[in-house]
């Protein structure tokens, strides 16, 4: 911010870190790879999208407990994508990529 200020909920969020922000704020991009990591599977691309406006590693305990979940999640998009958990994002389709980026914007539910 150059100048002025940011208001969410009527507080003053200007100088808050972008962590702070992420816990309320999520973009998807319309080119699917400016919002996933190609080297990660899907499933933990998604264990990061939990961890937003959180300090986050990627335990795999973390990824243990939240498996299943993930799976019931992408099963709702209907492009195999719960099929597809251990499979590196690069090698999905534009479409699947895309619905995983869908997925990580609003796996927290942000207000904006």
């Amino acid at each position: 911010v150059d100048s002025g200020k940011i208001l969410h909920a009527g507080q003053d969020i200007s100088k808050e870190s972008p962590e702070k922000r992420a816990k309320f704020l999520s973009r998807v991009f319309q080119d699917p790879k400016m919002g996933t990591s190609p080297r990660m599977t899907v499933a933990e691309n998604l264990l990061l999208a939990s961890k937003r406006g959180e300090k986050r590693s990627l335990a795999p305990r973390h990824m243990k407990a939240k498996i299943n979940e993930f799976r019931h999640l992408a099963s709702k998009m209907g492009n195999n994508l719960d099929h597809r958990l251990d499979t590196p994002t690069e090698n999905l389709s534009g479409g699947q990529r895309q619905a995983l980026s869908f997925l990580m914007g609003t796996y927290k539910k942000p207000d904006v």
